[in-house]
């Protein structure tokens, strides 16, 4: 099952000081074509990407768990803070392309966390291997600021 799968994963990143490991998927159109790899959500947490076009993009609401923190940014704090939402989940390819700039991710405990780099094992061999490293994290600031002023 996906959690003796996952167990080698979280040793893998732990070791090396990761803070979180993300679920990812291939992509699959209606007619059953292959497309991208998707990014989902973290293993305790959901991420939100903030693209060049000044989208914030993340998982649509039923593919990935909800979150209390996630449902504030979907029901209005995103838009306070300038960002248009995108329900569709963020996809390495746009991470390679450089259409990245900013990624956090929001849990209960922890609100709102930026995300300073994304790194990949590769197949087989277990090598650890940057892919990027953010270039904004005043958003970050932004949202975890209006979210700590919103009423009880």
């Amino acid at each position: 099952g996906w959690c003796s799968r996952r167990r080698p994963i979280e040793a893998i990143f732990r070791t090396q000081g990761m803070g979180e490991v993300f679920l990812t998927r291939e992509g699959i159109t209606t007619d059953g074509t292959k497309t991208d790899i998707e990014i989902l959500e973290g293993l305790t947490s959901n991420i939100f990407v903030i693209m060049d076009d000044g989208t914030l993009r993340s998982a649509p609401d039923g593919e990935v768990l909800g979150g209390y923190v996630r449902s504030l940014i979907l029901s209005g704090l995103a838009e306070m803070c300038g960002l248009k939402l995108d329900l569709r989940a963020p996809t390495l390819s746009d991470l390679m392309m450089g259409r990245w700039k900013g990624a956090f991710i929001t849990s209960s405990i922890r609100l709102v966390v930026p995300v300073e780099s994304i790194f990949s094992v590769s197949p087989g061999q277990g090598d650890i291997v940057e892919l990027w490293t953010s270039e904004a994290q005043e958003v970050h600031s932004s949202i975890l600021e209006k979210l700590l002023s919103l009423p009880e």
